[in-house]
Protein backbone atom coordinates (compact mmCIF):
# COMPACT_ATOMS: atom_id res chain seq x y z
CA UNK A 1 0.00 0.00 0.00
CA UNK A 2 1.38 3.32 -0.92
CA UNK A 3 2.10 5.77 2.41
CA UNK A 4 1.78 9.59 1.03
CA UNK A 5 1.24 12.89 3.33
CA UNK A 6 -1.64 15.42 2.07
CA UNK A 7 -0.56 19.28 1.76
CA UNK A 8 -3.61 20.23 4.46
CA UNK A 9 -2.06 21.54 7.64
CA UNK A 10 0.97 22.60 6.20
CA UNK A 11 2.32 26.02 7.90
CA UNK A 12 4.34 28.95 6.00
CA UNK A 13 6.71 30.90 8.72
CA UNK A 14 8.94 33.81 8.68
CA UNK A 15 12.02 34.77 11.15
CA UNK A 16 14.19 38.14 11.31
CA UNK A 17 16.42 35.67 13.74
CA UNK A 18 16.14 32.03 12.63
CA UNK A 19 14.42 30.88 15.97
CA UNK A 20 10.88 32.51 16.68
CA UNK A 21 8.97 32.08 14.11
CA UNK A 22 5.60 33.93 12.84
CA UNK A 23 3.02 32.06 10.79
CA UNK A 24 1.75 33.33 7.66
CA UNK A 25 -2.24 33.18 7.49
CA UNK A 26 -4.84 31.86 5.23
CA UNK A 27 -1.86 30.36 3.10
CA UNK A 28 -3.80 28.05 0.06
CA UNK A 29 -0.54 26.69 -1.78
CA UNK A 30 2.92 26.51 -0.95
CA UNK A 31 5.62 25.34 -3.74
CA UNK A 32 9.52 25.15 -3.12
CA UNK A 33 12.28 25.43 -2.53
CA UNK A 34 12.88 25.07 -5.99
CA UNK A 35 16.85 23.54 -5.56
CA UNK A 36 19.22 23.53 -8.69
CA UNK A 37 22.96 22.19 -8.99
CA UNK A 38 24.85 24.47 -11.43
CA UNK A 39 26.76 22.00 -13.86
CA UNK A 40 29.75 22.84 -14.60
CA UNK A 41 31.20 21.33 -18.18
CA UNK A 42 35.17 20.19 -18.00
CA UNK A 43 35.41 19.49 -21.67
CA UNK A 44 38.78 19.29 -22.63
CA UNK A 45 41.60 17.37 -24.86
CA UNK A 46 41.93 14.79 -23.27
CA UNK A 47 38.32 13.61 -22.34
CA UNK A 48 37.55 10.44 -23.35
CA UNK A 49 35.51 9.22 -26.72
CA UNK A 50 35.05 12.55 -27.68
CA UNK A 51 32.34 13.37 -25.05
CA UNK A 52 31.56 16.48 -22.99
CA UNK A 53 32.37 16.06 -19.27
CA UNK A 54 30.95 17.97 -16.32
CA UNK A 55 31.41 18.66 -12.61
CA UNK A 56 28.35 19.35 -9.71
CA UNK A 57 28.97 23.18 -9.55
CA UNK A 58 27.11 25.61 -7.15
CA UNK A 59 23.74 25.30 -5.61
CA UNK A 60 21.06 27.47 -6.22
CA UNK A 61 18.29 27.24 -3.61
CA UNK A 62 16.09 28.79 -6.18
CA UNK A 63 12.68 30.41 -5.30
CA UNK A 64 9.51 29.44 -2.76
CA UNK A 65 6.03 30.62 -3.82
CA UNK A 66 3.01 30.45 -1.79
CA UNK A 67 -0.25 32.26 -2.20
CA UNK A 68 -2.81 33.50 0.40
CA UNK A 69 -6.65 34.12 0.45
CA UNK A 70 -6.54 37.89 0.53
CA UNK A 71 -6.92 39.59 3.79
CA UNK A 72 -5.78 43.45 4.02
CA UNK A 73 -3.99 42.16 7.53
CA UNK A 74 -2.27 40.18 6.10
CA UNK A 75 -1.02 41.34 3.07
CA UNK A 76 -0.02 44.43 5.27
CA UNK A 77 1.93 41.75 7.23
CA UNK A 78 3.91 40.07 4.78
CA UNK A 79 4.41 43.35 2.37
CA UNK A 80 6.31 44.98 5.29
CA UNK A 81 8.59 42.10 4.84
CA UNK A 82 9.75 43.59 1.34
CA UNK A 83 13.76 44.04 0.60
CA UNK A 84 14.58 42.28 4.31
CA UNK A 85 16.41 39.07 4.23
CA UNK A 86 14.54 36.32 6.32
CA UNK A 87 14.51 32.72 7.29
CA UNK A 88 11.77 31.13 5.70
CA UNK A 89 10.17 27.55 7.17
CA UNK A 90 7.58 25.36 6.02
CA UNK A 91 6.15 22.88 8.05
CA UNK A 92 5.10 19.48 6.47
CA UNK A 93 2.58 18.03 7.96
CA UNK A 94 4.64 14.97 9.16
CA UNK A 95 6.38 18.19 11.06
CA UNK A 96 9.26 17.41 8.84
CA UNK A 97 10.71 21.05 7.65
CA UNK A 98 12.58 23.09 4.88
CA UNK A 99 14.42 26.25 6.28
CA UNK A 100 15.88 28.72 4.54
CA UNK A 101 17.04 32.36 4.18
CA UNK A 102 15.52 34.89 1.23
CA UNK A 103 13.79 38.03 0.53
CA UNK A 104 10.23 39.14 -1.21
CA UNK A 105 11.07 39.38 -5.10
CA UNK A 106 7.37 39.55 -5.96
CA UNK A 107 3.81 40.40 -4.79
CA UNK A 108 0.55 39.81 -6.99
CA UNK A 109 -2.58 40.20 -6.06
CA UNK A 110 -5.28 38.29 -8.19
CA UNK A 111 -8.85 40.39 -8.20
CA UNK A 112 -10.97 37.60 -10.58
CA UNK A 113 -14.88 39.15 -11.47
CA UNK A 114 -16.33 35.49 -10.04
CA UNK A 115 -13.65 34.19 -7.49
CA UNK A 116 -12.11 35.24 -4.35
CA UNK A 117 -9.51 37.76 -4.52
CA UNK A 118 -5.96 36.38 -3.80
CA UNK A 119 -2.33 37.02 -3.59
CA UNK A 120 0.69 35.19 -4.94
CA UNK A 121 3.95 35.82 -3.04
CA UNK A 122 7.80 35.01 -4.68
CA UNK A 123 10.80 34.61 -2.07
CA UNK A 124 13.89 34.33 -3.55
CA UNK A 125 16.19 32.22 -1.36
CA UNK A 126 20.35 32.66 -0.71
CA UNK A 127 22.50 30.20 0.45
CA UNK A 128 21.63 26.11 1.02
CA UNK A 129 18.20 25.09 2.68
CA UNK A 130 18.10 23.06 5.68
CA UNK A 131 15.66 19.90 5.39
CA UNK A 132 15.25 18.16 8.63
CA UNK A 133 13.22 15.41 8.79
CA UNK A 134 10.90 14.46 11.75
Amino acid sequence: MTTANLGYGSRLAYSLSGSSYTDVAQVEDITGPSIKVDSVEVTNQDSASAAKEFISGLIDAGELTFSIVYLKTIVTAVYALIRTTYYWKVTLTDSSTWVCQGFLTAIEPGVPVGDKIGVNFTVKFTGKPTFTAA
